[in-house]
């Protein structure tokens, strides 16, 4: 969700739907395969989402 609302758009989570809350160990995706792949893959992609929103206005002109 917070992907979706640092592009501007609104996101949320469906009503009355459960998300799924165990890890697929033959998922084509390797950090989705256990709970702290995920974790660590999470927390880097909010590290570099921070990055980028405290670059941008320091160098506007890249």
């Amino acid at each position: 969700m917070q992907t979706t609302r640092d592009r501007g758009m609104a996101a949320y989570a469906p009503r009355g739907i459960t998300m799924p809350g165990t890890y697929d160990p033959e998922s084509g995706q390797a950090w989705t395969r256990r709970r702290d792949l995920y974790l660590v893959h999470g927390m880097a992609a909010r590290w570099q989402a921070v990055r980028a929103r405290l670059v941008a206005p320091a160098y506007p002109n890249g």
